[in-house]
């Protein structure tokens, strides 16, 4: 809930013991950094998805008052070079949260690849979105491989991504 908690944009306290969990921020960010947080308290095969049956697990008893030290926490994901699908950008929106980043840069285009579908130049991702081959070896390398690369996202995935994305706090 959004509550009186101290500290900066993104502050948030996290009390947790045997009968109730109460997460409080100071504003949406803060309320999303203290969901996290009870996520890390997670047993690891809870978070990872591999419950076994028959495992009992508690979340410990914690009080956790927290505020981030940076303004600005993030990360660049450069696709224009290496195209990366929608499921894959969307599971390092995941991880982004948990760690509590808040920054997307998504470098989406560069002469090695143009990601964006414009519906009104269609060529730009028939032709430009995808290469025939990629160098290897290193810079002034005469070695390519011949495996055709690349992608784009379409503007309805772009819209889905800033919308996961915006979810978390990012």
């Amino acid at each position: 809930s959004l509550g009186e908690v101290e500290g900066k944009e993104g502050a948030y306290q996290l009390k947790t013991d045997t009968k109730k969990i109460n997460i409080k921020g100071n504003s949406y960010g803060g309320v999303i950094a203290g969901i996290e947080s009870l996520r890390q308290l997670f047993p690891p095969q809870i978070e990872s998805k591999q419950i076994v049956d028959g495992v009992d697990w508690a979340i410990p008893s914690v009080e956790i008052n927290d505020a981030p030290r940076f303004t600005w926490r993030g990360i660049m994901l450069d696709v224009s070079r290496h195209f990366y699908s929608k499921d894959e950008v969307k599971e390092l929106l995941d991880v982004m949260a948990l760690y509590k980043m808040n920054k997307f840069h998504w470098h989406l285009t560069d002469d090695q690849g143009w990601r964006i579908e414009i519906e009104k130049y269609p060529r730009l991702t028939q032709i430009g979105a995808y290469r025939d081959s990629t160098q290897i070896g290193g810079w002034n390398s005469p070695l390519y491989d011949v495996n055709i690369h690349g992608g784009y996202y379409t503007q309805e995935d772009i819209r889905e991504i800033v919308d996961f994305a915006a979810e978390r706090h990012i």
